[in-house]
């Protein structure tokens, strides 16, 4: 039986992925972004979420879309020099 190209792995996981960068954003929406001093709590996870959903997104559409192709072999010896 052929799995659909949208149950791939990079699939699923970039939805999680954009899942949790939408919660990310959603809770640092109720804190200050900025104050009298400077960038306020809300600042970094604001902008981190944001890019946590732009690039899960990206993985989705990129994984979802790209064309089928015969499966490639595992390169064992490039695996092996790159965890040395």
């Amino acid at each position: 039986m052929a799995q659909s190209k949208w149950m791939k792995g990079d699939v699923v996981s970039g939805a999680v992925l954009a899942a949790l960068g939408a919660y990310i954003v959603s809770a640092a929406w109720r804190w200050d972004y900025s104050t009298a001093e400077g960038p306020g709590p809300g600042f970094f996870p604001m902008w981190y979420g944001v890019a946590m959903v732009a690039l899960s997104l990206l993985l989705v559409l990129r994984s979802g879309f790209s064309a089928p192709g015969p499966g490639k072999a595992v390169d064992w010896t490039g695996i092996a020099r790159a965890l040395t």
